[in-house]
């Protein structure tokens, strides 16, 4: 992580949070096209989490494209 000003529990959280949706990926991220992240969207919507859990998987996927 690039920016020295961000605490160390919020680079807990947003390595935790990439974590996971790589791990939901299910393949390599740089050979990752874009039906794997269509599937992984689909996957997102039908999790058992909560609205907010849900924005910040949706948050950090949309980083992930930058």
């Amino acid at each position: 992580m690039q920016n020295e000003n961000i605490s160390h529990a919020r680079r807990h959280n947003v390595l935790g949070v990439l974590g996971r949706l790589l791990e939901f990926l299910n393949t390599d991220f740089d050979t990752a096209t874009r039906e794997h992240f269509e599937e992984l969207l689909t996957k997102i919507n039908k999790l058992n989490i909560g609205p907010v859990t849900r924005q910040d998987y949706l948050k950090k996927l949309k980083q992930l494209d930058k």
